[in-house]
């Protein structure tokens, strides 16, 4: 490629960068198609899915291909170990990409996978599912991967590391599923609303936060307690993001 077809595509894959990080949850999201930065070494990874690749981009300006899979919706990073896991929804598999290599170094079975969502500290990977069926998890150092019978989907997805547990909510739900990583049991939490499509955890308060669209809402709960909270946001929120000092949601109108 051309150092100026090099420029033109890095420019685009920044362009992509700055909508995900102002639009939805680095790591666990549907749309904009699925964003992650390894603060590390500098990587950023960016999905495409019309052309079943992920494209990264090195410190130095430079762009890597990796073909993973049709319609490869999400990424998440593993912080441990720096390997991305690509969502490949056509052929139901997880990519795992090698970050120093930036080549595929091993591929999990995820049939009907839609989004996923690590736990570093325990190794497992959690994978929501299409509409109308459970979601998985796989252990990264086995892959073997196990059905949860949560009754839920999981269209959005979050993981509370210190307290080993994983936050579920399907797309219809007017509940908040939350499974215990040790177990695989689950319990419910009634919240307002229904069709929420993103979830952000804050680790640092044990608050987790779905925007609902419905109800132009931000649904805070307080995992600690499972204390339900709303607070009024602008038209049909759709995404929301936590950092140290704020929450910020984003709205489609």
């Amino acid at each position: 490629m051309s150092k100026a077809g090099r420029s033109a595509l890095a420019g685009l894959l920044i362009v992509v960068l700055a909508v995900g990080a102002a639009r939805a949850q680095v790591g666990v999201t549907d749309a904009p198609k699925g964003v992650v930065v390894n603060p590390r070494t500098g990587k950023a990874y960016a999905v495409f899915p019309d052309l079943g690749v992920v494209k990264i981009l090195d410190r130095a300006g430079g762009v890597t291909t990796v073909k993973t899979g049709a319609n490869v919706k999400s990424l998440t990073l593993n912080p441990n170990t720096g390997q991305v896991y690509a969502m490949n929804r056509g052929p139901g598999t997880i990519s795992v990409i090698d970050p120093i290599r930036d080549a595929i170094s091993a591929t999990f079975k995820a049939d009907r996978g839609s989004l996923t969502a690590l736990n570093p500290a325990t190794g497992r990977l959690y994978v929501s599912a299409s509409t109308g069926t459970d979601p998985s998890v796989i252990d990264l150092a086995s892959g073997e991967s196990t059905v949860i019978h949560a009754g839920t989907e999981g269209n959005a997805l979050s993981v509370n590391v210190r307290a080993n547990k994983i936050y579920f909510v399907g797309y219809e739900d007017d509940f908040l599923t939350i499974v215990d990583g040790a177990t695989n049991q689950s319990t419910r939490v009634k919240v307002p609303g229904v069709h929420q499509w993103e979830s952000a955890f804050s680790e640092r308060t044990g608050m987790l936060y779905l925007p609902s669209p419905n109800d132009n809402d931000l649904i805070v709960i307080d995992t600690a307690s499972n204390t339900v909270s709303t607070i009024g946001t602008g038209q049909v929120p759709m995404a929301v993001a936590v950092n140290e000092a704020e929450i910020r949601t984003s709205s489609s109108g």
